[in-house]
């Protein structure tokens, strides 16, 4: 018999297995989100708007083109013009599609990006794998996709690649001025993805490991002094942070600008109190009062209602359950005695603590007077810089478990076995002394504690048998603890994922259909909330342009909350509430009793059956409903505050005056007849608005839609002055005859070209790159060849 050579083995090329690991990631990303087996996701589905450019659809502008989201509310143009890399998918896809298409997107750059910086840090392909898996299917991600926010997406996929080329920053790796430039692309990226707070977070958790970097370079432990050479070097990799930072900021001069200008001239209050910032930012954030532990029970689905005392509203709790197989595998990391992982480690803890704030007594709750987290005390970004954390010591703890030496057995199993006892542990106990879970106590541990027990025996007998050589344990066991890491993570993922039935959402959605059949533009106002009954008025109409007052809004006007504040307190009557808002249709999840307000009932949607599904639906039509544009030739002038207490005033009707902050001029006269006004042709975009207006007198023309400096005004073709219409609202003089109207939305231009610029320069440096590359590939072969 022929022996043969072990050293003539065929080892594949590391760049090979390295696509063969990414191609890893491409799969899990398409399974889970159905991009690749689902007909209602791919060319299967017969859209032939899939092909179909949608630069002819009325809502693009040129280049600029909305998120669908209802911080649109009543003409807020502000932050949704971003030049994301899914703007092109924006631009192709219908909604349904482009949801799914991006969710799949997102997570395989997110997955793949954390590969290769575990990779670049010299940590090995299964390590690599199981980062990159922890983080592509973590919830930092996934309750994104539960919220319908895919900004948080093309926010959260560019963190690792940022983190590769920062960490090359601080180590002094060679070509460090391109190093500092991809930095910086990575990281206007992240803001251009939309999700500012979470890319701040970003930037606080790199500032934290250039600190601990740096002291750990200048300090000399041999001699207990500071080294002058490493003092020195400190400022040249502080100069290529500020570098990083300039780029950066000149990448996402668009989305960066919009936000400062928008504060500045709508008097933003984002976070205005505790109960607003819990309400408005952090709705998908788990509580601890439901549970003890981070890994197992609870509710991880976010299925949790509880009805808040204040009008019905709902809070939605979940876990932040990152997989039990990657927090076994982040225990194994502090083995390693590095400092990075005992970076990475504190960061998650503090992060953790930060997001605990909310509930727990001081000094935890002292990081929130912490100037740099004034405004930005969102507990649910905090716990996506714990995702970040966490996979990162997998990849450590999993490539440290594969490939120590024999005499760290010991250590290994000890942590493995006391990580298990403790989350069995805890995961009984928290059942025990938590209130009722929906599938019983066994039915809500069992999944988790099954994959730690599989987990935790493999990787006891891998390291019982790496004593006497692994043989074909090497390759066998790594495997399986791969796809329990992946089994345990897509099992969690289904729980957010499965929650999307695109089609049904975006497209056979009845109520969404009603809506839309109805011709007059109009707004609607949410009644009573169910879970259907929120996910339609936050994530489904806005998709069709359909304006919801009262939506979830991160970034309000003060003087839009102001005005809430009046009806809260009853200095604001509903009904004039409504009229001020547009409000046509009212939805509600149960019928509503006689209320003091005209409302009828126009459509009802519950469920066949006759029992209780959980879509149920009553549209309600407002009676004393006041029209989008309308004319009035009668106005006062007052000052702001005055305006807010004559808006509630019963001697007020808004169909005959209107109150302006400034006069109108001295060529307008006010009218004892009321002005008839017809409008045809209204269309709707979100920087551009046109209508054909036929007047038969002199009046002031009112857009019930929100006032900004910005909006220029066009009566056929000569520009106007734009008048602020009842505290909020925008107006114009328009005489008799009949006019062209334009109102246009014009921000300043040198922001949008910088970010251009940002994409100009990226595209000539990667390609710069590439051809750097193969120009050295080319001369190594001839060199060789000689």
């Amino acid at each position: 018999m022929t022996r043969i050579d072990k050293t003539t083995r065929f080892h594949p090329a590391p760049s090979a297995v390295s696509a063969g690991c990414v191609f890893l990631f491409a799969v899990t990303s398409a399974f889970v989100f159905r991009g690749v087996f689902g007909p209602d996701n791919t060319v299967l589905g017969l859209d032939a708007s899939l092909w179909v450019p949608k630069f002819v659809q009325a809502w693009t502008e040129w280049i600029v083109v909305p998120r669908w989201f209802p911080h649109f509310l009543a003409g807020i143009p502000q932050q949704f013009q971003f030049l994301s890399h899914a703007l092109p998918f924006m631009l192709m896809l219908p909604p349904h599609r482009f949801h799914g298409f991006e969710f799949m997107l997102d997570t395989f750059l997110a997955g793949a990006f954390m590969f290769a910086f575990l990779r670049d840090q010299r940590i090995g392909h299964f390590g690599s794998i199981v980062g990159g898996l922890s983080y592509q299917l973590s919830n930092g991600l996934l309750t994104a996709a539960r919220q319908g926010a895919l900004w948080k997406f093309d926010t959260a996929c560019w963190v690792p690649l940022f983190l590769l080329f920062f960490v090359r920053i601080l180590d002094d790796r060679p070509r460090r001025l391109r190093n500092s430039l991809f930095a910086g692309a990575a990281l206007g990226l992240q803001f251009l993805g939309g999700e500012i707070q979470l890319a701040y977070y970003v930037c606080l958790l790199a500032f934290a490991y250039f600190m601990m970097h740096s002291l750990g370079r200048i300090w000399d432990s041999r001699h207990m002094g500071f080294a002058p050479e490493s003092l020195r070097a400190i400022w040249s990799r502080l100069f290529r942070a500020a570098l990083c930072v300039v780029v950066a900021s000149a990448f996402a001069a668009e989305v960066l600008f919009s936000y400062v200008s928008f504060a500045q001239r709508q008097e933003n209050v984002g976070v205005e109190t505790d109960e607003d910032n819990w309400r408005f930012a952090t709705e998908f954030s788990f509580s601890p009062r439901k549970t003890l532990s981070l890994a197992l029970t609870g509710d991880i689905s976010g299925a949790i209602e509880e009805p808040s005392l204040a009008g019905q509203q709902m809070t939605r709790l979940t876990d932040d359950y990152l997989g039990i197989v990657t927090l076994l595998f982040a225990c194994i990391a502090l083995l390693t005695g590095h400092k990075r992982a005992y970076f990475f480690a504190c960061a998650a803890i503090i992060a953790l603590m930060i997001s605990f704030g909310k509930h727990f007594t001081p000094p935890y709750r002292l990081i929130y007077m912490l100037p740099a987290m004034k405004g930005l005390r969102n507990p649910h970004k905090w716990l996506f810089i714990m995702s970040v954390c966490i996979p990162i010591l997998a990849g450590m703890g999993a490539d440290y478990w594969k490939n120590a030496v024999n005499s760290h057995s010991r250590g290994i199993i000890s942590v493995i076995l006391i990580f298990s006892g403790m989350m069995i542990g805890c995961a009984f106990f928290s059942a025990t002394v938590g209130e009722p879970l929906p599938g019983g106590t066994i039915g809500a541990i069992y999944r988790p504690l099954g994959s730690l027990i599989i987990a935790s025996a493999a990787c006891i007998v891998w390291r019982v048998m790496k004593r006497n050589g692994p043989g074909n344990a090497g390759i066998i066991l790594p495997i399986l603890v791969t796809a329990v890491l992946a089994g345990d993570l897509i099992a969690n993922a289904s729980k957010f994922i499965l929650y999307y039935n695109y089609r049904d959402r975006y497209v056979n959605d009845g109520v969404a259909e009603w809506l839309r059949a109805q011709e007059e533009p109009s707004r609607v106002k949410v009644w009573s909330e169910s879970p259907y009954v929120r996910q339609v008025a936050t994530e489904v109409l806005p998709y069709y342009g359909i304006d919801v007052v009262d939506a979830i809004m991160s970034r309000r006007p003060q003087r839009y909350s102001e005005v809430f504040r009046k009806v809260r307190e009853g200095g604001l009557p509903l009904g004039k509430f409504f009229q001020l808002f547009n409000v046509k249709y009212v939805l509600s999840a149960t019928s509503i009793p006689n209320m003091e307000i005209p409302l009828s009932l126009v459509a009802a949607f519950e469920a066949d059956s006759g029992r209780p599904s959980g879509r149920e639906c009553f549209i309600y039509k407002f009676g004393d409903f006041l029209p989008r544009v309308y004319a009035v030739n009668k106005f006062m002038v007052a000052d702001s505050e005055d305006i807010v207490r004559l808006l509630g005033a019963p001697d007020i009707d808004l169909r005959e005056v209107v109150l302006l902050e400034q006069p109108p001029g001295p060529s307008f006269e006010v009218g004892e007849v009321r002005a008839s006004c017809t409008v045809k042709n209204f269309s709707r975009s979100p920087h551009r608005v046109t209508m054909e207006v036929e007047i038969d007198r002199a009046a002031i023309l009112v857009l019930q839609d929100f006032m900004d400096e910005r909006w220029h005004a066009y009566v056929d073709g000569h520009e106007v002055e734009v008048l602020r219409a009842n505290y909020l609202m925008r107006s114009i003089v328009v005489s008799a005859g009949v006019h062209e109207i334009e109102f246009a939305y014009k921000p300043p231009l040198w922001a949008l070209a910088l970010t251009l610029a940002g994409w100009v320069g990226l595209v000539v440096l990667v390609g710069a790159e590439g051809i750097s590359s193969l120009l050295r590939q080319s001369m190594k072969k001839s060199a060789n060849a000689i």
